[in-house]
């Protein structure tokens, strides 16, 4: 069975789950001013939540929209659900981090628009009304359809019924170290198991190569599931414990 590529969302992106290296490395970033390679981001987003370095964030937006990656849906949403985890952490500088990235091409205005949309804090409302008056007549457009949209994904609690919503709440974690984040995904491997529905199976699936491969390069990720392990009722365990045995297998 194929299982879609969400692993680890934000990196896999840019680089093979097979060739990501097993562990933070904060030097890479420790003594940069802006993010300029794809390591550099690499490190940014998958640690975020060990070592935040919200004064990258321009850098890193403009470093996504210079690749292509901005233009990207699987790579654009799930970076900007992370962003908006920060924007909201960060909430006095969003107004300096919003008149450095309206300047930017549309991919990188659009990027800005949706997580300001999706940070949803006290100023967000106000700075997609001074964007929607700004650019393109498709781009005033979006603007005007997220400022029309009040209903406001809730990671925590939404239904799991797609990949892409696992792609979100990888980026919640990756920003926030929030063990509620690694538990949702947890709770959707039994769908591994639902044979008589594709849809479901394949998400569970997903869920399952995720956890394998970020409990992998995340002792806090490993430690969530084994945690959880002992909190499930018999008949869930296996799934939980492969994911366990995959990611213990690769780290020898």
């Amino acid at each position: 069975m194929k299982i879609p590529s969400v692993v680890g969302a934000l990196v896999l992106v840019l680089v093979s789950s097979l060739s990501v290296i097993a562990q933070s490395r904060p030097g890479l970033i420790k003594s940069i001013d802006r993010i300029a390679t794809e390591d550099q981001l690499n490190e940014w987003l998958t640690y975020y939540y060990l070592h935040p370095r919200p004064d990258l964030v321009v850098s890193a937006v403009q470093y996504m929209s210079g690749q292509g990656l901005l233009l990207k849906p699987n790579a654009s949403t799930p970076f900007c659900i992370f962003l908006a985890n920060v924007f909201a952490a960060n909430p006095a500088k969003v107004e300096t981090w919003f008149e450095e990235l309206r300047t930017g091409k549309e991919d990188q205005r659009s990027a800005l628009a949706l997580t300001l949309w999706r940070a949803n804090t006290s100023g967000s409302e106000s700075l997609l009304k001074a964007l929607s008056k700004e650019g393109s007549a498709p781009f005033q457009q979006y603007v005007n359809e997220l400022l029309a949209d009040n209903h406001h994904p809730d990671l925590l609690h939404n239904e799991i019924d797609k990949p892409g919503r696992l792609d979100a709440l990888w980026a919640g974690f990756f920003a926030t170290g929030d063990e509620r984040y690694v538990k949702r995904i947890i709770g959707a491997l039994p769908l591994f198991q639902e044979k008589d529905d594709v849809g479901q199976m394949l998400i569970g699936g997903a869920a399952k190569w995720s956890l394998a491969s970020n409990a992998y390069q995340h002792p806090k990720v490993m430690q969530i599931c084994e945690a959880q392990l002992k909190e499930l009722p018999p008949d869930q365990q296996a799934v939980l414990a492969e994911v366990i045995k995959t990611a213990r297998e690769r780290q020898k």
